[in-house]
């Protein structure tokens, strides 16, 4: 998220609660963040092809059901105006602005890459989330709006 120190200046909200606490209320999740999480603890490359971070979305999940908890998934749709050309910078690695770049000030979003690694993993995501009942809620751009 872009904006700064947005954990410290939400860390008087802080609330750890128990998983039961959560029983019989409808959650939604920000599907990329829990994605992230599970794909960083299975970081070597066989774990990805055994899929192990689906092996622990659906532990995660099962435990929400456990609690009858209705779970909602949020994801991401396009890129933002606003969030253009920070997003060309990251994935030009701080090379400098390209006519490219300058040319996305005119549009008002950009579709995500949908045949990244990553976007494949939150289709796989989204999948099992259906399996197992769960709604899917796509952004128009980013989730959280």
């Amino acid at each position: 998220m872009g904006v700064k120190n947005l954990w410290d200046i939400l860390e008087s909200c802080n609330k750890t609660l128990p998983l039961h606490r959560l029983q019989n209320k409808r959650v939604c999740i920000y599907l990329s963040c829990w994605m992230v999480q599970l794909q960083n603890v299975s970081k070597s490359h066989s774990c990805i092809k055994e899929k192990v971070y689906l092996k622990g979305l659906f532990h995660r999940l099962r435990a929400f059901i456990a609690v009858n908890c209705t779970i909602v998934f949020v994801t991401d749709g396009s890129i933002p105006a606003i969030k253009l050309s920070t997003y060309t910078r990251c994935l030009n690695s701080g090379s400098e602005v390209t006519q490219d770049d300058r040319n996305l000030q005119n549009v008002n979003s950009l579709q995500r890459n949908m045949g990244s690694e990553f976007s494949c993993m939150i289709k796989e995501a989204k999948v099992l989330g259906m399996a197992l009942g769960i709604a899917c809620l796509d952004g128009i751009e980013e989730a959280e709006a």
